[in-house]
Order: structure tokens, then C-alpha cells, then sequence
């Protein structure tokens, strides 16, 4: 011992006190051969180059003052074994040894000697060489023995097997994880144990959204902490469905933290018994609590959960039951429920709203409308475009169902009204019953003076063209056609009368009070409140004749022969007289009587007046454009006279007459389409102004940049959308209609520019059908650059990585030659060059041109893209989410959002499979472009045998330009799927080509079918088969065909009509814009 402590005191900055202690201590229990042994780890610390000085420093310091007290709980030999392991930690370096040692008192207390070198070899498995991971070790050596203090040995093993998993991809993360276990063990020790056991299996089974899910329970531990078999449900959800236990948990923590309802403590029991007896339920469960709880009494509420839980005990099954999908939970709901809900009443509204208006008219929830995106924006409102009746999803609007049943019935009935009774089928050339027209000699004196290149859209567009304030003649018009449909409503079906004046009486309830409005919306208020229900009103007596007028127009709507026609002509006469109301708030009201004239000419203006004052404002309007040159004087008292509309008259719905004309005469093929068979012929300006008229002009004034490409595609797609509904109702009553359709027919005609026919493979015959094809080619509108822009920003890096590796197949000699005299365009670098030499004073190069050298690799590929309606399927797009595009339900929070939304512009918030197409040819572009490669970009769609649809987006011969993205914006899902004769014009097209190699890159969502595409019996086969022929002919011709599909059946047909030529089934389809740039490499380089 002597000649331990004089070697050790000859370095001196051991502190001599401490190890004479140590070494006193030692000597008592350890054998001279032993304490021997101990000194020689301190000699090998001493002379090791593993540590560096100060951390040897402090570690030998501290293993001399520690070594006393960890011998004090360990025998002799395992003594020694934790010497040497604290030498090993510390010759790990990072200053590990020295916190190793310090800690292990500590952990000695709580853990049994068996486990103290297991546990140094826990915390150093978390070391791997870097900063952090030091931190990360030091942290579990210092805190470890609190928290071992509270739980277990195998606790600390499960927390250091959740922190190597979680470091692997985010070690900040374990080092908050070791901080969060610490804290619990501090402050909710009791806890610990489910905590440690609930985290590690997050990462294990859903490690991906770990961070997410750590965050989320790391913020609410508290609220959690205090619901104990809650913790153990969770931990049951962890073992039997984890796919469900990040939506669980926030549902969960939503409902705990909601204090306003009451409902934790009914939710938390009535979990934890779902947990333990069908735990697939619990996501629904959790998902539809609020929703569902609102609905019912908490007695109610507990009837229903009690029958679901009854169902389960007898071994019945329950799937969908506590997320209200199954038909039984659905019905004990409704009966327990006040309110009625859309998708229960569904078929029995279909079969009224038919029944009334002798039309095969669609029902569905009003969110379908405001999700096409296309000008409805309020989802708790009835509509109707004219061929659907949307209603909102849910009514609770009284406490009693019945009441709410009725209220359903009656704004059906009032949309029906709309429908029945032509209120979008106004034309401008029909006279009306009860007017003498204006509207003929105004339209005349309007399109005079119309640039030639101008027109209007619809009629309805055009009459609403002829008023100087839009605003306020559709609120006319709105209110005046309302009247008129619930006049013939009533009239007609005196059934519903009752029904009727109950809503009309409960929304002359929530009219605004009067007395507080401006003249011209007071007279707007009254009415409207006269049209709800004839009364006295309450008007300033300089107004009483206006409004004597106004009313008198309004009865002559209720006659029996009024039609849409009146309702214009009323409203040109409605509007003369409010235009001349200033809108100035009144100071005296008088009660009022109106008095009915019995004729129009008792009180209108003459015809010849009329004509005059829309003669002038019609001319002013067109002429000077609404010109911002108005002098302050007038600015000023415009504001003075700024109208707002009056307050919506709730059961009359959301009413867009122009969009739904509009929409209508799309769908009946009436509108005014452009030559390509799109909207691409409107103006912007027509465009924006529709669009923007169609929403409350009050929200945002300053909406500009509304884009016209996103509009008429979204209204294209609105329109394929009800087209393919209808198909696919067809189909599901006449299953035969859509694959079978009578062959029986002759040869087709080409009898215009661009069309072309193909032959036909009848494989049962053996035989072509000569001349049964006719391909119309055409080019494909243009939209803009924002998409193509915003694919190329999102793909960056892929961008790059596709450049790089395609000019790997691009040898030198093969791509751009740049410094010519003479070549296919001008080097931009180049110019600049030659510019600034120029001004240097220097003679410029005269070489600024680059072209293609094409010697070697000379291949032409045709990309033939299916356009069909089933690429409108969404697909689940992870990266984008909807919560910028999710309505809140504040509404001072939903007026923010909807003007930030229609600053934004119209935009679809899901991704469809033709968006995925679309993203795979943009990644190609560039490095296409580099390569030199000839290619062309074509779609395919149609209906029927005359009608095979074939654009061209970029021909073969056509140089890259940005008018090509702007085609790319414009592709969209149109009908069906005639693959043959598609693939044979695209044949022909390449056969033009002088590349040596050609080929085809077909691209589709499924199998070949269209109406016609088939012989009875063998629909499938004929389709397939004919396109197998298109296939090999285009082969024997020396073009390499390939074709892709998203078709997770694929496999069943492309076997047969790929044969030996190339395909691939793509199982992920969101991995879709990454391959195609893949296969093109590989196609091409073979």
C-alpha cells in the first residue's frame, strides 16, 4: 500500500487526503494482490494516450474519492470488474469514465450488484464516437439512478433500446426522451413504468412518427398522466392496431382538454371498455365521439354505446358500429337523434326531388359542391347547378327531428323549384308572360357595342352584363326568383304548405332589424320580408312609393304563368328604381300599407324611359370600363352610398344562376365551347368576373389574380365528374350498356381536316373492320406556367439527379455543340459574352449558336398518355396536407381564410393520377431537352368508335417552348378508353420520324374500354385483343413499344396483350413521376 500511495503522490495534482482515505478503505476488505490490481488500472489510466490530460485528470480523481464508497456495496471481485470497466469507459474518451464513475454510487443504492457492470455497458452502447451521443451517454449515467429508483433494471434497458433506435435518426430526440423519462420520474414516478413501456413501442412500430407522436404525448403528459386505465388502453392499441394510435391519441388529448363539453371523464370509460372488447373499433370510436355526443343526451348517448357493446358481447358483427357506418348504429342513432342526416335520407329525398320534378335529378351533400372549388363556398346551404341537389350533411337546426325533417324537405323542395320551374333555362331571344320585353332592344343596343372578338358565355351572363352595378341587380334578381319559385311551389303542391310557412316564418325571425339599414337595403329588406310573408312594413314615406312598385312587380312573379323570363324583366324595372335610392341611412319610419295596382302600367315608367336609362348605362359601362378616372368628388360619394347585400334568407340556399347556367348547357352540350371541346375560347376577364361575382363581393375587394386556367379546368372537371356519375349510375342499372353496345354499323368517314381512320381487330372474326376507327387529333388548350413551375421547385434535387444520370447516356460527342457559327438557336452565355467584349473594345466571337450533334444516338419517342375519367381518382398525397384548405368553424377565423383562399386562387387540394403523370413528363423535360432525343407528347380519350380522341400537347417536330408546360397544365381526365386506334395513329406519327430507334411510351390507369368496344359476350377480350394488334403492328414496323400502368390488376390483362413486349405494373402509384424517367433510361439505353 506504501508503494502505491509514493507513486501516486508523485503527480501533483492527486489530492493526497482523498486517496490515503481510499487506500485505508480498500486495504481493509481487498487482499495486497487485489489492491494491487486496482492501482495497476490507475497506472494504465496514467499512461494511456486514450484520454486526454484533463479529462485523465479528472477521471483518476474521481475513480480515487468514488472507489471507496462503490466498494463499500460490492465484493472483491466485482469490485475489481467495475475498475476495469470504468478504464474501458473511460478509454472511450469524451469524458464518459469520469461521469461513469461519480454515477455509480448512486446507481448502487437502488440496483442490485449483479446488474452495476450491465448497466456501464447500457449507457456506453449509447457512445458512438460523436458529440452528441456523448452527451446523450453522460445524460443516461447522471440520470439513470433516479430513474431506477422508481422503476427497474429492465425499465432502463427498454429507455436505452428506444434511444440507440430514435438516434439513429434524430439523436436530440433521445437525448429529450431521457429528460422527458427523468422528469415523469420526479414528478409522476407511478407513471413511469407505462410511460417507458407506451414510447419504446412507438418506436418500434411506428418509428417514422415517432417525432410527431413523442411531441404530442411529451406536451400532455399531465392531462394524461391522471387517466390510468386510459394509459394501459393505449398501450393494447400499441400491440393490436398501431396504425390507429396517432389519430387515437389527438382525438383523445381534443376531447381531455375540451373543458366546455364535460365529456372527458363519459369518454375515458367508455374507451377503456372498447379497449377491452373490440379494440378495430376505437379509432371510429374516437374519430365520431364529439361529433355524435353532441347529438345525443348523455342518457341517449349511453343507450346507443350500451347496444354496441351488447352486439359484440353476443359475438355479432360490429364493424363500423362506433363510427356510426354500420346501417343498425345508424338507425338507433336517428331514432335516439334530433338531427337528420343526409346520407340516412339520401334515397328517399332522391326519390321526392324526382318524383317532383318528373327529371332524374342526383342528390348529395352540399361538400361536394364546394370541393369542386369552382364558386360555392358555404357547405351548410342548399344549391343546385341544375342537375344535382346538393344539401347540407347534417341538420340540427331545431330540437325536435320532425322539424328538422321538415326543414330538409322544404329547402329540397325550393332547389327542386329552381329546376322545375327553368330558373338557369333563361333565354334573352323567349318573351315573358306579363311584361312587355325590354330585354330584346337592350341586348341589340349591348352587343353594338361589343368588340367583335367578345362574347358572352351564357344569357344569363349576358342580361346580367346590361346593369352598371352587378352586385346589386343579382341581388335582385335573387330575391324576385326566389319569390317566384315558392309562389309556384305552393301553388303546385299545397302539400307542403304547412311545412313551408313554418320556415318561412322562422326565417323572417332572424331578418336583421330594419330600422338600423340605409334606404336602398331597407327597401332591399322589405322586400324580402314581404315575399316571406305579406305584412304591414315600416318605411320613411319618401321611400313608400318606390317601395308600392317594388311589391307590385313581386305579385305580378306570383301569378300562375309567371316565368324565368319575368323574373328578368322584373328585374331590369326592379333595378331602375333602387339605383335612384340613395343609400343614406333614414331618421323617421311610417307604417306602411301596400297598395296593388291592377295593372303593370298603372305604375311602371314607359317603355321608351326604360329603354333610355339602359341605353346609358349600358353604353357607359362598355365604353368607359368602369375607368378609374373618376374625380375624388365622386369617389367620395360613392363610398357615401355603398351597398351591401342583404342578409341570406337561409332555406333559399346558396343561388349561382350564371355558374349554374353555365354548368347546365356544359352537361347538355349547349355551351359555347371552344374547337378543342374546352372553355379554352373565354376571356380571363369573363372568367375572373364570373367567378369572382359568385362570391360575396363584402369578403375581399381586392381579388385579382384569380387564374384562368385552374378555373375552366376545375369547371371541366366538374362537368367530366357528373358525366362519369352518370356512366357509372348507368352502368349499376344497366350493367350491360357500358361494355356491350350494337356492332352492327358501316365504315366511318374522314371528312375533315385531322381526322384519321384505323382498322379494327375482331379477334373471334380473324378480321380488321375496315375504316371502324375515326381519330380526331387535335391541340390541346393552353393554361400557364404555375404548375410546370411549382413540379420543378418541389423535384429540385430530383431534377438534377435525373440531368445528371441521363448524361451519362449521352457521350461527349453527342450532346449540345455549343460555339458555332451557325445552329439551331443562340447560346445565351455566349451573347452576354459577346456583349461585354463589345464594350471592352474587344472584337466579339462570332460564334454564338449551339446545335444537337445527332451522329450516334438518334431515337424518337412518343409519350401517349391515358386522358381517360378514371385518372380523375384521387390518390393519398402524404406530403400536401389540407389544413390550409379546411374551412375553420369561427367565423371571424373562415372570413380570413376565405379571402386568403381566393387570393390564393382556385386550386384542387388532393392529387389525382393524371397530376402524377403529368409530374412524371415535366421531370423528364429538361433532360430530355440536354439529351437530344426527338419525343413527342400525346393523349388519348374519347367516347364511342367516331370519336377517339387524340392531342397532341408537343409534336414530334416541335422545339420546346414555353407554350409546351402551358399544354402540360391543361391535361385533365376527359372519358373513356380506346387504346387501338391510338396506339395506331401514334404508329404512323413515328413512322414520319427519320431517328433510327422509335419508340412508344404508353401510360395508363387500367384497361382498354369504351361504349362499342366490344362483342356480346366477350366485352374484355375484344378490347384487350384489339389493342394487343395496335401493339404488334406498331412492332413489325421496328418501333419498341412499353407500357406502364397504375392498374393494380393490371397483371390479369397485360399478360395477354403485352405478350412478349415490354410492361411493368406499378404497385406504388405515388412513386409514379419517378419512374418514368427511370424507364425511359432504360428503355432508350438498351
Amino acid at each position: 500500500m506504501i508503494d502505491i500511495s509514493s507513486k501516486l503522490k508523485k503527480y501533483s495534482w492527486i489530492n493526497v487526503t482523498e486517496l490515503d482515505e481510499s487506500l485505508n478503505i480498500l486495504s481493509e476488505g481487498l487482499n495486497e494482490s487485489a489492491l494491487n490490481e486496482w492501482a495497476e488500472i490507475i497506472y494504465s489510466a496514467l499512461e494511456s494516450d486514450s484520454i486526454a490530460s484533463n479529462q485523465q485528470h479528472e477521471y483518476i480523481l474521481s475513480f480515487i474519492s468514488e472507489s471507496s464508497n462503490v466498494f463499500r456495496s460490492l465484493p472483491q471481485t466485482q469490485f475489481i470488474e467495475w475498475a476495469k470497466q470504468s478504464n474501458r469507459i473511460a478509454f472511450a474518451g469524451a469524458g464518459l469514465g469520469e461521469v461513469y464513475v461519480k454515477s455509480s454510487p448512486e446507481i448502487l443504492k437502488t440496483l442490485r450488484p449483479r446488474h452495476l457492470l450491465d448497466w456501464g455497458n447500457l449507457g456506453l452502447s449509447l457512445f458512438k464516437s460523436s458529440k452528441n451521443s456523448s452527451l446523450l451517454t453522460k445524460k443516461f449515467y447522471e440520470l439513470s439512478p433516479s430513474i431506477n429508483a422508481v422503476s427497474s433494471y429492465d425499465d432502463l434497458e427498454k429507455l436505452v433500446d428506444t434511444c440507440r433506435r430514435i438516434s439513429a435518426r434524430n439523436i436530440n430526440y433521445s437525448l429529450k426522451i431521457i429528460d422527458w423519462v427523468y422528469k415523469i420520474s420526479q414528478f409522476s414516478p407511478n407513471d413511469l413504468k407505462a410511460w417507458n413501456e407506451i414510447i419504446n413501442k412507438v418506436s418500434k412500430i411506428l418509428i417514422k412518427d415517432f417525432e410527431k407522436i413523442f411531441q404530442l404525448l411529451a406536451e400532455n403528459a399531465d392531462l394524461i398522466n391522471q387517466k390510468k386505465d386510459f394509459m394501459k388502453a393505449l398501450i393494447r392499441i400499441l400491440d393490436s392496431n398501431p396504425q390507429d394510435f396517432h389519430m387515437t391519441i389527438i382525438k383523445s388529448i381534443e376531447i381531455f382538454s375540451d373543458i366546455s363539453s364535460n365529456y372527458s371523464d363519459e369518454y375515458e370509460k367508455m374507451f377503456i371498455i372498447l379497449s377491452n372488447s373490440y379494440i378495430d373499433e376505437l379509432k371510429g370510436y374516437s374519430l365520431n365521439f364529439q361529433s355524435l355526443r353532441r347529438g345525443l343526451s348523455r342518457e341517449k348517448f349511453i343507450i346507443w354505446f350500451n347496444n354496441g357493446i351488447s352486439i359484440i358481447n353476443s359475438g355479432d358483427s360490429i364493424e363500423g358500429y362506433f363510427s356510426l357506418d354500420s346501417i343498425e348504429s345508424k338507425l338507433l342513432f336517428n331514432e335516439l337523434t334530433f338531427s337528420v342526416d343526409l346520407d340516412v335520407e339520401k334515397d328517399i329525398l332522391k326519390f321526392y326531388c324526382c318524383a317532383l320534378s318528373g327529371q332524374d335529378l342526383g342528390v348529395q351533400s352540399s361538400n361536394i359542391m364546394v370541393d369542386k372549388e369552382i364558386g360555392w363556398f358555404n357547405s351548410n346551404l342548399a344549391t343546385t347547378e341544375g342537375s344535382t341537389i346538393y344539401l347540407p350533411e347534417s341538420i340540427k337546426k331545431f330540437p325536435e327531428k320532425e322539424k328538422n325533417f321538415s326543414w330538409l324537405k322544404v329547402i329540397a323542395t325550393h332547389q327542386v323549384g329552381h329546376v322545375e320551374f327553368g330558373t338557369f333555362k333563361l333565354s334573352l331571344e323567349s318573351p315573358s308572360s306579363n311584361f312587355k320585353d325590354l330585354r330584346h332592344s337592350l341586348i341589340k343596343k349591348f352587343e353594338k357595342t361589343l368588340s367583335k372578338n367578345m362574347t358572352e358565355i351564357t344569357d344569363m351572363t349576358k342580361f346580367f352584363k346590361l346593369f352598371e352595378d352587378t352586385k346589386l341587380a343579382q341581388d335582385i334578381f335573387s330575391i324576385l326568383e326566389a319569390y317566384r319559385v315558392d309562389e309556384k311551389v305552393l301553388l303546385k303542391y299545397r302539400g307542403i304548405a304547412s311545412s313551408y310557412n313554418d320556415v318561412k316564418e322562422n326565417a323572417l325571425e332572424s331578418r336583421p332589424d330594419i330600422e338600423s339599414l340605409p334606404a336602398r337595403e331597407l327597401l332591399m329588406e322589405s322586400i324580402i320580408r314581404y315575399s316571406l310573408s305579406p305584412q304591414k312594413l315600416k318605411v320613411p314615406k319618401k321611400l313608400q312609393s318606390s317601395l308600392n312598385k317594388l311589391l307590385n312587380l313581386l305579385v305580378i312573379l306570383g301569378n300562375p304563368n309567371s316565368l324565368i323570363e319575368d323574373t328578368a324583366e322584373a328585374t331590369l324595372r326592379a333595378y331602375k328604381i333602387l339605383i335612384n335610392v340613395k343609400n343614406e341611412l333614414q331618421e323617421e319610419l311610417e307604417e306602411y300599407n301596400f297598395q296593388e295596382n291592377e295593372s303593370i302600367e298603372e305604375f311602371e315608367d314607359s317603355y321608351n324611359d326604360l329603354l333610355e336609362f339602359y341605353s346609358f348605362s349600358s353604353e357607359s359601362e362598355l365604353l368607359e370600363n368602369q375607368s378609374d378616372n373618376i374625380d375624388e368628388e365622386v369617389n367620395d360619394e360613392l363610398k357615401m352610398d355603398d351597398y351591401s347585400s342583404p342578409q341570406e334568407v337561409e332555406y333559399w340556399g346558396e343561388f349561382k344562376p350564371e355558374l349554374s347556367q353555365l354548368m347546365l348547357e356544359m352537361s347538355l352540350g349547349e355551351a359555347e365551347f371552344s374547337e378543342d371541346g374546352d372553355l379554352s375560347d373565354l376571356t380571363t376577364e369573363q372568367i375572373e368576373e364570373m367567378l369572382k361575382e359568385s362570391v360575396d363581393e363584402t369578403l375581399d375587394e381586392n381579388t385579382e389574380n384569380i387564374v384562368e386556367s385552374e378555373i375552366t379546368q376545375n369547371l371541366e372537371e366538374a362537368l367530366n365528374e357528373m358525366q362519369t356519375e352518370k356512366i357509372e349510375e348507368d352502368q349499376s342499372k344497366f350493367a350491360d350498356r357500358f361494355d356491350h353496345f350494337d356492332e352492327d354499323g358501316k365504315s366511318l368517314e374522314a371528312i375533315e381536316e385531322n381526322q384519321f381512320l384505323y382498322d379494327e381487330w375482331d379477334f373471334r372474326d380473324e378480321t380488321y373492320k375496315k375504316n371502324w376507327c375515326l381519330v380526331n387529333e387535335k391541340k390541346i388548350g393552353e393554361g400557364d406556367l404555375q404548375y410546370y413551375d411549382e413540379t420543378l421547385e418541389k423535384y429540385a434535387d430530383i431534377v438534377a439527379d435525373i440531368k445528371k444520370q441521363f448524361e451519362l447516356m449521352n457521350p461527349e460527342t453527342y450532346r449540345k455543340i455549343k460555339r458555332l457559327e451557325e445552329g439551331e438557336e443562340q447560346d445565351l452565355d455566349l451573347t452576354v459574352e459577346a456583349m461585354v467584349d463589345l464594350r471592352a473594345g474587344i472584337s466579339p466571337s462570332e460564334k454564338l449558336y449551339w446545335r444537337r450533334n445527332k451522329v450516334e444516338r438518334s431515337i424518337a419517342v412518343a409519350f401517349l398518355l391515358d386522358m381517360s375519367a378514371s385518372t380523375a381518382e384521387a390518390i393519398d398525397d402524404t406530403d400536401s396536407s389540407r389544413d390550409e384548405w379546411s374551412a375553420p368553424d369561427n367565423p371571424e377565423k373562415y372570413m380570413e381564410w376565405l379571402r386568403k383562399r381566393r387570393s390564393q386562387g382556385f386550386r384542387r387540394s388532393y392529387k389525382r393520377i393524371v397530376d402524377l403523370e403529368k409530374e412524371g413528363l415535366i421531370l423528364l423535360l429538361d433532360a430530355l431537352e440536354d439529351l437530344g432525343d426527338t419525343y413527342g407528347i400525346f393523349g388519348f380519350s374519347g367516347y364511342g368508335r367516331e370519336n377517339v380522341e387524340y392531342f397532341t400537347i408537343k409534336d414530334l417536330d416541335e422545339n420546346f417552348s414555353p407554350t409546351i408546360p402551358k399544354r402540360i397544365d391543361r391535361i385533365s381526365p376527359l372519358h373513356a378508353t380506346r387504346m387501338g386506334p391510338a396506339v395506331r395513329h401514334c404508329t404512323q406519327k413515328l413512322l414520319k420520324t427519320e431517328e433510327k430507334s422509335k419508340f412508344i411510351f404508353l401510360i395508363s390507369d387500367g384497361r382498354p374500354q369504351d361504349r362499342g368496344y366490344s362483342r356480346e359476350g366477350v366485352e374484355k377480350e375484344y378490347a384487350v385483343n384489339d389493342t394487343k394488334k395496335a401493339l404488334l403492328e406498331a412492332k413489325s414496323e421496328g418501333i419498341t413499344t412499353f407500357c406502364l400502368t397504375v392498374d393494380k390488376e393490371g397483371h390479369d390483362y397485360m399478360k395477354s396483350m403485352m405478350e412478349d413486349l415490354s410492361y411493368e405494373v406499378l404497385d406504388d402509384i405515388a412513386s409514379l413521376p419517378l419512374r418514368i424517367p427511370q424507364l425511359y433510361r432504360n428503355l432508350t439505353s438498351s
